[in-house]
């Protein structure tokens, strides 16, 4: 890990005791202030997310958002906490920010979860303070994240957003900033709640939700538990009209036909015949020489690419949202040991989520040879195969279990200490049904026996293995008939992959779409123990100070059923599955930090411009087991030139993002170049060999993070605070891979001045040498590769490797706005209005460091490396707020500043000369919501005293039905960025609640 910090201790050390004679000197020269009575209010002090030290809300020297109960209700929104995040605050951009949208092709790297990501970059989610586990997607090399969709909703009590570095204070991932999530506690009485909400466009989508929170308090204890439910169904592409249709994708669709596979297809079957064996022999019998003599007969119709892809619509066939099912519960528990000196805490959750997204039936083609039963020529045939009726289905099932239990308590009313320990097991299964057992289809289409399974040649029966499970051996249909026998096959009709699905006979397909099952953990154990407190005091008030350790568990676990092994003798046998081999890794983190905080200059002091000066600091040191050492510091300050009005925070820190577990052990592959590679760089023929996956020696991204922001509430506008907050972010050694191509261009014309020198050889491999080959030759000069191809060496003889590296970088520069105003209209009732917006100034990435950083900021991209999605320059949330009585409103709006598509960005849009800027409009999106509170006083009776204390709210989102952007260069798929521009439409909605 990064080591360029190893200084900083003494450096903290040195400016923290220079700042506390500072301010005795300070102290000394300072005007006595005049004691005079104040009315102001003191605020309670209490840990701020970005900050181990209690101090006020208003206190940090960093910038947090802290999003209440009621703020969470007045989005409109509950089932799912990344929508909520990223419609409260327009901060959470980029396709880092990915949930129940991400529901077809892209399915495998979330499984149903949703990735919360602050300004694209990598974010750090914490639960009541803690570390939550990640989803288990990234044991097979999806995306590294904390599942946000596990935690409920109705259990949360207020969302603080920290958007800094914060590093130094959290460790690993806190580089876009922090999500801290706290659950309800210290609750008293009894709530219930419920929601039903429904969009009137095509499709009947609907989400429906309810919960339950019950809490008792008494001297000395407090316990506070919560259940929830919530049901989303899912939408089709064919539901909205800007994903729908979507044609002209895919020919291989059944009956599409070519005589070979270098040319496909080049004819269909005739529209009304479900099969070509309805009207012509086939197998032994067939009398057509070949297709030509098909089309000549009238069974199939000449055609091409073009016209048979538009024939066929996949919107009706995939999902544009998941359908999801969630459950949960949790417990918040605290007793006094010693009543004010010790108490012991206990938190518990439970939550399962279940998700299902779809994809069009798997395609199959194949070559099938003459005297197959249903082969309509007498030569072979290339034929493709789709059973529309047995979509690809992706079930995931997720289950999070956490405990968290500890003591915390005081020493002298001076110093606060807490010790915890943190376990979460998180399980998630996966599903894909509509997969084609390899075995099967090869013996299926074979036919070759009769009714009762006596070998008959070109006999339309079949034999094949039961139960998914041919033995090991050659993945060939050779290899499966040499182990066939009576005792582990049943007979089946031979399948015709020829005819339409209609003309499929089921019981042929019985034993050959299946599921493939996965199973994933990631596991999370850590005890953690921290104190904190005012060390002395200093003239312009107490240091205040923070250590803290902690010891953390890693654990990521794969388990695949045995036919989706990448490797081995059953590997690959699924069509249509996901291939990886088990995977099970651990790593250690111990971890140690240190905060002070130290004020310069305070109120009484008096002093004109420095009426508050205070500097903060923090160190943090964590050992990776895998990875090495990471040393990074944090410093902020906070002022106040005159008085309360205005407040000027500034931050610069070091933060860092360990790299995956899978990423640094995960399997690596061996094989040929791609065969356009050699030829592309060199304009001779042939393949390289080539090793790629993952790499033990990455080393952490780090990032250098300032921040400079004000925040400003004028006595002569009451009621109004405006903050602004310039942040900038430069990260470096992201992991990547280089590619063939750009190694083997780099090292040919910079011979030892490539970055990738130590990358390719000739005759052996670079690293890890087979034993079974001649010594690596290295490379000592450029053009040495050019001519050693040229002299007639074999392209075979070059050996490189392309596994993970830190190589990629990014700089990022934005603006983050927020205005709150309550308007002096008492007499119509509490009028409250407020913005919240983001500008990204420059959102820069380089993906290989012979690359330039290319721009995407005000930029909307996909399928490419780096900001990935919609990046706009401008995002707003504002509204607009009242309340009178019983009665409140909320008038809302989200705006999206418009936006230019450029396909997967980078270089690949730089040198494309078939891209083009494509621009996208803005969106403005409105919401509206009425309320009414039922009060109750002693005299009530009847359903007056029963209805005291409930709630009714009747709201609509997207009032104006604003359909998605369309960008089908980035997103071919659905045509649009629909985890960006709301998808849902006009969405009506109800929701009640009861507290007594």
């Amino acid at each position: 890990m990064n080591s360029r910090s190893a200084r900083i201790p003494r450096a903290v050390l040195c400016s923290m005791l220079g700042a506390s004679l500072i301010s005795v000197v300070v102290a000394q020269t300072a005007p006595t202030p005049s004691r005079t009575s104040s009315s102001a209010e003191v605020l309670e002090r209490y840990v701020v997310t970005g900050s181990k030290i209690p101090m006020a809300v208003d206190a940090a020297a960093v910038p947090v958002t802290i999003l209440g109960r009621q703020d969470l209700e007045a989005t409109g929104l509950d089932t799912n906490l990344l929508e909520v995040l990223q419609k409260r605050m327009p901060i959470f951009a980029g396709n880092g920010n990915l949930g129940a949208t991400n529901s077809n092709v892209g399915v495998a790297g979330t499984y149903g979860g949703s990735n919360v990501s602050l300004r694209n970059l990598a974010t750090l989610v914490l639960l009541n303070g803690r570390r939550l586990p990640e989803n288990g997607a990234n044991a097979r090399g999806g995306r590294s994240f904390v599942d946000v969709n596990q935690i409920p909703l109705a259990a949360v009590q207020s969302i603080e957003v920290l958007t800094d570095g914060a590093s130094a204070i959290y460790g690993s991932d806190a580089i876009g900033g922090v999500v801290n999530l706290k659950l309800r506690s210290d609750f008293n009485g009894v709530e219930v709640g419920g929601r039903y909400a429904f969009s009137t466009r095509k499709g009947d989508y609907e989400e429906k939700s309810g919960y339950i929170v019950a809490g008792a308090k008494r001297p000395g204890i407090g316990i506070t538990v919560s259940g929830s439910w919530s049901e989303i169904t899912p939408l089709y592409q064919n539901d909205r009209p800007f994903s729908t249709p979507i044609v002209g994708r895919t020919a291989t669709i059944s009956g599409a036909i070519s005589q070979t596979s270098a040319v496909f297809p080049t004819a269909v079957l005739r529209s009304d015949l479900l099969s070509p064996s309805r009207a012509v022999p086939t197998g032994t019998a067939a009398t057509a020489a070949d297709l030509a003599a098909l089309v000549a007969a009238g069974v199939y119709q000449t055609s091409s690419f073009q016209p048979i892809a538009d024939s066929f619509d996949l919107s009706p066939l995939v999902t544009l949202t998941f359908k999801s099912k969630k459950k949960s519960g949790s417990l918040a528990a605290t007793f006094d040991l010693i009543p004010e000196t010790v108490q012991l805490f206990v938190e518990g959750l439970y939550s399962t989520s279940d998700s299902f997204s779809q994809l069009a039936a798997q395609p199959i083609t194949s070559t099938v040879p003459a005297n197959s039963p249903y082969n309509p020529t007498r030569s072979a045939i290339f034929a493709a195969f789709r059973y529309v009726p047995a979509p690809r289905q992706y079930i995931n099932t997720g289950e999070l279990q956490r405990i968290v239990g500890g003591l915390r308590g005081k020493i002298l009313n001076r110093f606060n200490w807490e010790v915890g320990y943190n376990r979460n097991a998180n399980k998630l299964g996966n599903l894909i049904n509509g997969v084609l057992y390899g075995p099967n289809l090869q013996l299926g289409l074979a036919g070759g026996y009769d009714a009762n399974g006596a070998p008959q040649v070109g006999g339309r029966f079949a034999r094949v293995f039961p139960n998914f499970s041919a033995p090991p051996g050659p993945n060939t249909l050779a290899g499966y008939q040499a182990v066939v026998t009576n005792a582990n096959t049943v007979v089946q009709p031979a399948l015709d992959i020829f005819a339409r699905p209609a003309g499929v006979d089921p019981a042929s397909i019985r034993h050959i779409f299946g599921s493939a099952p996965s199973t994933f953990f990631a596991n999370l154990k850590q005890i953690d123990g921290v104190v904190t407190g005012s060390v002395f005091d200093l003239p312009a008030g107490p240091l205040g100070a923070a250590v803290g350790y902690s010891f953390t568990k890693e654990e990521l676990i794969a388990e695949p059923d045995v036919n989706s092994y990448a490797t081995g003798p059953t590997a690959g046998r699924w069509t249509g599955a996901i291939f990886y081999d088990p995977f099970n890794k651990f790593r250690d983190i111990t971890a140690a930090f240190a905060e002070v905080r130290v004020p310069i200059t305070s109120e009484r002091m008096n002093l004109p411009g420095l009426r508050l000066v205070e500097l903060s600091a923090a160190y943090r040191y964590e050992d990776y087991s895998d990875a090495g050492t990471s040393k990074v510091p944090k410093f902020g300050l906070r002022w106040r030139p005159f008085d309360d009005d205005l407040t000027v925070r500034a931050t610069y820190s070091e933060a860092f993002a360990a790299p995956a577990l899978y990423s640094l052990f995960g399997p690596t592959t061996q094989a040929f170049t791609a065969t356009a590679v050699i030829p592309n760089v060199f304009g001779i023929n042939g393949q390289g060999q080539i090793r790629s996956g993952s790499n033990s020696n990455l080393k952490p991204s780090t990032a250098d993070t300032y921040s400079i922001g004000l925040a400003y509430s004028p006595k002569w506008m009451k009621g109004l605070t405006v903050s602004v907050d310039y942040i900038g972010i430069d990260q470096v050694q992201l992991v990547g891979a280089a590619g063939s191509t750009e190694i083997l261009r780099s090292v040919d014309q910079q011979g030892t001045a490539s970055p990738y020198i130590n990358q390719v050889s000739l005759n052996n491999w670079p690293s890890n040498p087979d034993p079974n080959l001649p010594a690596a030759v290295r490379i000592t000069s450029a053009g040495q590769l050019g001519t050693y191809l040229r002299a007639g060496n074999s392209a075979n003889q070059i050996f490189m490797t392309d596994s993970l590296i830190n190589i990629a970088g990014q700089k990022v520069k934005a603006l983050d706005v927020a205005v709150n105003y309550e308007l002096p209209w008492k007499d119509f009732g509490r009028f409250n209005a407020s913005a919240t917006g983001t500008f990204f100034i420059d959102y820069q990435f380089q993906a290989l460091p012979t690359q330039r950083y290319y721009e995407y900021a005000g930029h909307i991209t996909n399928g490419g490396t780096g900001a990935q999605g919609a990046v706009p320059g401008m995002r707003w949330y504002s509204s607009l707020a009242w309340n009178k009585g019983p009665w409140s409103a909320t008038l809302g709006n989200t705006h999206i500043d418009a936006v230019t598509d450029i396909g997967p960005g980078g270089i690949t849009f730089a040198s494309s000369t078939t891209l083009q800027r494509r621009p996208v409009s803005s969106s403005s999106l409105w919401d509206a919501s009425v309320q009414y509170s039922f009060a109750s006083s002693a005299s009530d009776t009847g359903w007056r005293k029963w209805l005291g204390g409930a709630r009714i709210t009747l709201g609509v989102n997207n009032f104006t039905d604003r359909m998605p952007s369309i960008s089908p260069q980035s997103y071919n798929e659905s045509q649009a960025d629909v985890s960006t521009y709301n998808p849902i439409g006009r969405l009506w909605y109800v929701s009640a609640k009861y507290k007594f």
